[in-house]
């Protein structure tokens, strides 16, 4: 019974980054058949910056959760909105 649960959750993620994967590679493709090369360089640019800020803004922010025995569930939304 928990192997079942365990492999279910395992699945449903995997698909849902799966699915998630797949549905940003086909944004870029019609994004890159819509806009000028010059237009698309900035929002591949944009897209780089992004990418880094949201790296580090989830650098071991899992962990601190973990150790952590405060409860600041409102500050760890709302940084993970911005």
């Amino acid at each position: 019974m928990k192997n079942r649960k365990i492999a279910i959750s395992f699945f449903s993620s995997y698909f849902s980054q799966s699915l998630n994967m797949g549905v940003n590679f086909i944004t870029k493709l019609v994004l890159a058949r819509i806009l000028f090369p010059a237009d698309f360089g900035l929002f591949a640019a944009a897209t780089v910056v992004v990418s880094i800020a949201s790296t580090i803004s989830y650098l071991s922010l899992d962990q601190h959760l973990i150790r952590s025995n405060k409860n600041y569930y409102g500050n760890v939304l709302l940084l993970t909105q911005v």
